[in-house]
Parts: structure tokens; C-alpha cells; sequence
């Protein structure tokens, strides 16, 4: 899977300092506090979600928003994790000890719940049903009636799943695969050979591709085609998986 690199592509404009986030340009906002972006989550009115440090942030990206901070909500640890709910109205932040639900509309907290996982990482099925790893396997929550389900057997080390809610990346510790949520079923997998540290994955618009820094490899995984890597010896990268097969990327070098 060729790779393409661009610097100057949002959300991937978010520049690490020492000790603040700006955004480009950089007079139009600086926010305090940590800079350790560990996720972005484009909304549905243009803005974006940001894990920075113990909180999550929406921020303007587009027209005269742009690099407004429009909110600031603190999480229970350190937020490792966004995914939006299909109908764009519920976001999930992941942090060390448990996730977080909320209501993009105010930033109100619509429930919280403790998984031993560190950290934990959630998606949605659907509009009501939330999937999340834990350290005996992949559960299922209603958040209507609150039945939890485990639908899979086995430590789950990170979970990601596309925005549609039909296929994730999960990792366990030895292999990172892509599966759809159907069945199960592995539609591209690979194996670790060292690190198998996963720190982000992002999907293409389809689901059917997801681009996943895994230690310092960036890889790509695409239904029914084998693992490819993107980018070697890289710190942190971001790849964006295109509609023609190649990946968007933004990365540090070792």
C-alpha cells in the first residue's frame, strides 16, 4: 500500500510543543496544558474532539471557527480514545480504568463504567449498543436497558472500531486484525514481531481499510488482502487510508 505524505492536511495539523497544542495558524489559538493528542474525532458540524491530556476538546476547524475552543471537558484518567455514534450524537472517550459517554450536544456526561483494561477503548455498534475490550474478551453494551454481553473470548489489549460499526481493529498482545463485528471473521491480520504496542487506527470512508501504528510500523489492513507496512521506525504516525489505495500519513522518526 503506497504511501503519500502530507503536512498540511486536517486533522493532522496538530503541532506537539513543550508545553501547549497549537493549531495552524498558530496566532489563532494555543490551549494550555498538555500537548499529548492521543485522538481525533471529526464532528458532524465541522469541529473536532481531541483526547489532550486528562480532558477532551472541540475545536473549530473549518471557516471563521477555526482554531476556537469551543469546549473543554475533564475525563476520569488520561483520555487515550474518541468514536462517535453513528447518528453523531454520542461521543465515547476511552481513559485508563474505564470509558465515558457524552452527549455531543452539551459535552454532558450521559454514563461512565469501569473496565479492567488499560486503557480501555469503546465504538458503537449502533446508536444504543456499544462494543468494548476488556482483559477477558470483547463485550457488547445496551446503553438502553444496560445489558452487558461478552460476544468474544480473550484479552483484548486495543480495540477500534469504524465509524459504521461493521468491522474493527483489535489487537491482543501477538497480532493486530482487522474483523468484521458480524462474525468475527479476520479479513487481514499481522503479526507482531516485537512491539505490538497499537496506538491509533483510522478507516477509510468504507471501513474496509485501516491504517494502524503498531509499534513503530504504520500498517495497512485491508479486507481480504494481507497486512502491508506503510512507514518503518517511526515514534508516532497518523495515516489516513484513500479511496485509491494509498495512505495519508503524518509521522515523527525515530
Amino acid at each position: 500500500m503506497p504511501a503519500l505524505r502530507l503536512t498540511s492536511l486536517l486533522p493532522l495539523l496538530l503541532l506537539p510543543m513543550a508545553s501547549a497544542l497549537s493549531l495552524i495558524p498558530v496566532s489563532r489559538l494555543t490551549v494550555p496544558g498538555s500537548a499529548d493528542v492521543r485522538a481525533v474525532q471529526p464532528l458532524p458540524d465541522g469541529s473536532a474532539a481531541l483526547c489532550l491530556g486528562s480532558r477532551w476538546v472541540q475545536l473549530g476547524m473549518a471557516g471563521n471557527d477555526a482554531g476556537q475552543l469551543e469546549r473543554s471537558v475533564p475525563t476520569v484518567g488520561k483520555c487515550e480514545s474518541l468514536a462517535l455514534s453513528p447518528d453523531g450524537k454520542r461521543l465515547v472517550s476511552g481513559a485508563e480504568g474505564g470509558f465515558e459517554v457524552w452527549n455531543v450536544a452539551d459535552g454532558s456526561r450521559v454514563l461512565a463504567r469501569p473496565v479492567p483494561m488499560q486503557p480501555a477503548q469503546a465504538g458503537f455498534l449502533s446508536n444504543d449498543v456499544m462494543l468494548f475490550g476488556t482483559s477477558n474478551g470483547v463485550d457488547t453494551l445496551n446503553l438502553q436497558s444496560g445489558q452487558r454481553q461478552t460476544v468474544k473470548q480473550g484479552a483484548v489489549k486495543a480495540l477500534f472500531v469504524a465509524p459504521d460499526g461493521k468491522r474493527a481493529v483489535i489487537g491482543d498482545g501477538q497480532r493486530v486484525q482487522l474483523v468484521s463485528l458480524s462474525d468475527f471473521r479476520v479479513l487481514s491480520g499481522h503479526v507482531c514481531e516485537s512491539d505490538c504496542n497499537v496506538k491509533n487506527a483510522h478507516f477509510s470512508a468504507d471501513g474496509r481499510t485501516a491504517a494502524v501504528q503498531v509499534g513503530d510500523l504504520l500498517i495497512g489492513l485491508r479486507a481480504g488482502l494481507p497486512s502491508t507496512t506503510v512507514l518503518r521506525r517511526v515514534s508516532a504516525a497518523v495515516g489516513l487510508p484513500q479511496p485509491n489505495n494509498t495512505v495519508l500519513t503524518r509521522s515523527e522518526e525515530r
